[in-house]
């Protein structure tokens, strides 16, 4: 209650360098330093070393209202009226951010929301746009069962057309 908000957008490095440049562009008026790329340990079962590239704001009053929306309890949600929030360009930037293309379907990343907040995103996506989706069973690599939102093969078209005119051209293959 003492502190503004401050959005903080991390995307991997170099792969989403020119969306998270693209945010820098559309947020300018509220970023006061350039992007930082950060370099995480590598991950012990690969060795793999992953670079992450972010940009932050500073903080503001008026994001406290997106943060009241999209937190609770320190925990990120899905709005109960996320269909009155999501609109075509804010559907692009999901899917630039959190999607990708896996055998002819887009998936979204949202495992970290619960079942029946994806269930709620996916009824958004229906009645708002006609797109149908649904949750897609995985298990993640501690053996918990999880859920993504697969896009139907059938919507794809359509979710295409939708988004691709809000789609920076880097990151057409999410489609």
């Amino acid at each position: 209650p003492s502190h503004n908000t401050r959005l903080k957008l991390d995307h991997t490095y170099p792969e989403q360098e020119s969306y998270v440049l693209c945010l820098r562009i559309l947020f300018g008026s509220l970023i006061a330093s350039e992007p930082h790329i950060i370099v995480r340990k590598a991950d012990t079962r690969t060795d793999k070393v992953y670079k992450f590239i972010n940009i932050r704001t500073l903080r503001f009053r008026c994001l406290n209202k997106y943060h009241n929306l999209f937190y609770k309890d320190k925990k990120k949600i899905v709005p109960l009226n996320i269909e009155d929030l999501l609109t075509p360009i804010g559907l692009a930037h999901l899917l630039m951010g959190d999607g990708y293309f896996h055998n002819g379907v887009v998936l979204i990343c949202s495992e970290n929301f619960s079942k029946e907040e994806q269930e709620l995103l996916i009824v958004a996506l229906a009645s708002k746009f006609g797109i149908k989706a649904t949750l897609n069973k995985r298990l993640s690599s501690s053996g918990i069962k999880r859920f993504r939102i697969r896009v139907s093969k059938k919507s794809m078209d359509k979710s295409i057309r939708l988004v691709t005119p809000f789609f920076i051209p880097d990151m057409l293959y999410k489609l």
